[in-house]
Parts: C-alpha cells; structure tokens; sequence
C-alpha cells in the first residue's frame, strides 16, 4: 500500500503535465528524435487493452488524443495512459510493469488535483465526454 501512495504523490506533483502532454512526453525533444516503432517495448495487455479502450472511446470519437508512458514512481516502475479531451478533461490509468492497476483518476491540470476513482468509473467519464 505504501508505494501505491507513493506512486499517487508522484503524478499528483506532475498533475499540471497533462494539460499538454505531448510537450511533455518525449522530454520536449523534436519529433525526429523521439523513439520510433522499431524502438518501442511491448507493453502488458492490460496496459495495451487501456490504450485501445480510450482509443475507441475519445480518439475515433475525434474528441482528443490517447498517450501511453513510462515513468519511475519514486522507485516503482509504472506505465501511464492518459487520455485528453479536446476540452479540458482528463483520465489517467496507472499500471505497474507486470500490468497490475496501481490507480485511476481524472487530472485536472488547472486545479493542480487528480481524483482518483476506480477505473470503471474514469473509463465511464470517458466515454460521457468522448
């Protein structure tokens, strides 16, 4: 339980990178630079199945874009995907490297806050606004 805190205080102190996470992501780098398919890892299916659900859910109803990452989580290794509307609104999935869910929750950049919910209820948000 102590890292899933951990990991929460981490996103929490970057809530405000995912008002624009494409200038984010990448470390800011030129396009040209940034790693290209043959580089990519293969995720966990729980991680890639997030990917598709917000795929389907906000990027093919053309109301925003879907972003998968890695961070370090204050010595826990997580993927993040992220989803943004072309609103204001965000969701956030948290997986650890083996897939399991560590947290969900909607970001909100301008307040400097994440809800954190149980990933049905993100995901129902998600498709309300997608």
């Amino acid at each position: 339980m102590a890292d899933d805190v951990a990991v929460r205080d981490f996103y929490e102190g970057r809530v405000s990178d995912f008002g624009e996470p494409r200038m984010r992501i990448g470390g800011g780098r030129p396009l040209e630079n940034i790693t290209g398919p043959d580089d990519c890892e293969a995720v966990p299916a729980e991680v890639f199945e997030a990917v598709g659900f917000y795929f389907v859910n906000v990027l093919e109803q053309d109301n925003g874009n879907v972003y998968v990452f890695r961070a370090d989580a204050r010595g826990t290794f997580t993927y993040g995907v992220v989803a943004t509307t072309d609103g204001s609104h965000c969701h956030l999935e948290v997986y650890a490297r083996d897939g399991a869910l560590l947290a969900a929750g909607v970001p909100d950049h301008l307040a400097g806050t994440i809800e954190w919910l149980d990933r049905d209820a993100v995901r129902r948000r998600a498709a309300m606004w997608g």
